[in-house]
């Protein structure tokens, strides 16, 4: 089922879409036909699953989060320019609300991905043609390196 209006024929507003129990899916924003504006998405509870901003021409622009079902956030990021030349900076999280990940690309490039473990300590680090892995002892925390593979002393 869709709940939506109609102005001069095009969908102008609030669109929302819902399943054959009646439960929302989505409500988005459209102006003149287009997607212009919020997205929202909804898990079966009807708990927010995740959040955006639409352009005209169907592109997600600004600020996005996903959620957990449990409401706990998944995701939070940002993004700007037009396919396929997006730009993204994203945070991704746990179910229990740790950082787990962070991922940075540039004009569908991607720059810089970092990594962390339940402490919060980096795991690894990521740029085109350079990976740096780091793992812990466990009884005393020593750091170690590779860079590439190879271990460093």
């Amino acid at each position: 089922m869709r709940e939506y209006t109609l102005k001069d024929g095009k969908v102008n507003g609030s669109y929302k879409f819902y399943n054959e129990l009646g439960r929302l899916v989505s409500d988005q924003y459209y102006k003149d036909g287009e997607p212009n504006g919020y997205l929202k998405t909804f898990y079966p509870s009807g708990q927010v699953k995740s959040e955006g901003n639409m352009k005209p021409g169907g592109d997600i622009s600004g600020p996005t989060r996903e959620y957990y079902e449990n409401g706990t956030l998944k995701s939070d990021g940002m993004i700007s320019g037009q396919f396929p030349n997006i730009s993204t900076q994203t945070k991704n999280y746990s179910e229990d609300g740790k950082l787990r990940s962070e991922i940075i690309t540039s004009n569908g490039e991607f720059v810089y991905s970092v990594t962390y473990d339940d402490q919060g300590r980096i795991t690894s680090e990521q740029k085109p043609g350079n990976i740096i892995s780091y793992w812990y002892e466990q009884n005393t925390g020593k750091r170690h390196v590779s860079i590439n593979g190879v271990e460093q002393k």
